[in-house]
């Protein structure tokens, strides 16, 4: 796999260089430290996957959007820390950008140097795919939407959320796969993106109308009988937690009046199984379709396995999730 590394660090660059030649699949074609060689480094010679500092992702994501239209390629964020830039961050994940990894502070942090080759390694499963495209609960009476979400998500969390009037009268509840300690930027970037207020789902939350509660990870997040939100250690043996379908699961096995079930895009199957007894339990089911989807993993997952009832484009996602919740009401 031919990885660029466009970084302001020199000594980033550096270590990026040793670690990424520890693995013999993969190989460094070129590194620049200057933002402005970017865009025509990667149309002169197009990487497999593009390690991008943060800090040169540009106002709006300008640098990814010139990448994403003259010379896509998958593109890994880098940064030396989460605080401070959290709305940099999803806001190129709203253009293109895939995930974020933590820079390393040196070779010797042996956790950082695995836990970023770890994130190397799962964007290079996805660097022969597709770019991405431009861009109830019983006891309130209120309808629940349950929306499961991996690489990808961000960028369709913000155009369905903002797709939303005011005064929704639902609860919407989000699982997405990210790093637990960028949950609160994601929460607050969101928020800057729809009129309803989205905010981290704590112990001990019930479902509110007009909220948005985002999975803080790294345990699963459960709904309980008495329709109360509640962490519990992973129980699934999977990679990704919180779990999209230990969630779901809780719906069914906890809530009596079925509302409706979301898959975003994202690779493979987390949430599927979950929607499938959620569809038999007779709530909606809806999951995005192949030419919306950044990655068409766990969404052709539920529309093959017959989990989900509808297949939509994304811009048909929020005015569905209206029209069934108001027929709920009504």
């Amino acid at each position: 796999m031919k990885i660029a590394i466009a970084n302001s660090s020199d000594a980033d660059c550096s270590l990026f260089k040793r670690l990424i030649s520890s693995i013999p699949e993969y190989k460094t074609t070129w590194t620049t430290n200057r933002g402005d060689e970017i865009t025509s480094a990667c149309a002169n010679n197009t990487p497999d996957l593009l390690l991008l500092d943060v800090a040169f992702s540009g106002k709006s994501g300008a640098c990814i959007q010139s990448i994403m239209n003259n010379s896509p390629c998958t593109i890994l964020l880098t940064a030396n820390a989460v605080d401070g830039n959290e709305a940099r961050i999803f806001e190129a994940m709203r253009w293109g950008a895939l995930d974020v990894a933590v820079s390393p502070k040196s070779l010797k942090d042996n956790d950082s140097c695995r836990e970023f080759l770890r994130k190397v390694s799962i964007m290079s499963k996805l660097a022969h795919l597709k770019t991405p495209a431009k861009p109830v609960c019983q006891a309130t009476g209120i309808p629940l939407v349950a929306i499961g979400a991996s690489t990808g998500g961000p960028n369709a969390l913000t155009s369905i959320l903002g797709d939303f009037p005011e005064h929704f009268e639902g609860c919407i509840i989000i699982v997405q796969h990210i790093d637990s300690e960028f949950v609160p930027g994601l929460a607050a970037w969101l928020d800057n993106h729809t009129k309803l207020t989205v905010q981290i789902a704590l112990n001990g939350d019930k479902p509110e109308k007009g909220k948005v509660l985002v999975a803080r990870g790294p345990d699963d997040l459960i709904i309980t009988k008495d329709h109360t939100l509640r962490y519990i250690k992973p129980q699934l043996d999977t990679p990704y937690h919180p779990s999209i379908n230990t969630f779901f699961d809780s719906c069914v096995t906890n809530l009596d009046v079925p509302g409706i079930s979301i898959l975003l895009s994202g690779m493979g199957k987390d949430g599927v199984s979950g929607m499938l007894s959620m569809k038999e339990a007779n709530w909606e089911t809806i999951t995005q379709d192949e030419a919306t989807s950044v990655i068409y993993g766990m969404p052709k997952m539920a529309a093959t396995s017959g989990a989900a009832k509808h297949v939509l484009p994304l811009d048909k996602i929020a005015p569905a999730i209206l029209e069934h919740t108001q027929s709920q009401l009504n």
